[in-house]
């Protein structure tokens, strides 16, 4: 169980009437020039509990700019690590690309060389379908000169 800790509130540490702070504030109750003593424990508290409360402080606050520091580091170390992770990525790909643009320009290449051949195939069809249009053609007159001497005949 927790005590009160104000004097005005707690019997154990003297706490007063309603009527005694206005008593006191006009001079009345008690020897005339005498003081009443500080009872709030705050005051006059002895030096160590001041210490052991800022130590306890302190090492709170060292603890939580510890944290704040820890987590900061795993920020940047997880960052690092997907900048290395990217960087490998991009190289390969780079890598990838480089290869492709090497086979697409050995590619064009060949292809340059073919196309003069490519042209001549061309002209080779060219004349293959006129040759074919004259072959049928004179398939239909030999069988025109057929049906002819056949009747003279």
């Amino acid at each position: 169980q927790r005590r009160a800790r104000c004097p005005r509130h707690s019997p154990e540490l003297g706490a007063e009437s309603p009527a005694e702070p206005r008593a006191r504030a006009s001079g009345e109750g008690g020897a005339p020039g005498a003081e009443r003593p500080a009872t709030h424990p705050a005051v006059g508290a002895p030096e160590a509990r001041l210490r052991e409360a800022s130590a306890a402080l302190s090492a709170r606050l060292v603890e939580y700019a510890a944290a704040e520091v820890g987590v900061g580091a795993e920020s940047y170390r997880c960052l690092a690590e997907m900048n290395w992770a990217a960087t490998g990525r991009y190289r390969t790909e780079c890598e990838r690309a480089a290869t492709l643009n090497a086979a697409n320009e050995k590619l064009m290449a060949r292809h340059a060389a073919l196309q003069p051949l490519l042209m001549q195939v061309r002209d080779i069809e060219v004349h293959v379908a006129d040759l074919e249009r004259t072959v049928l053609s004179l398939n239909e007159y030999t069988k025109r000169l057929e049906h002819r001497y056949r009747a003279l005949a």
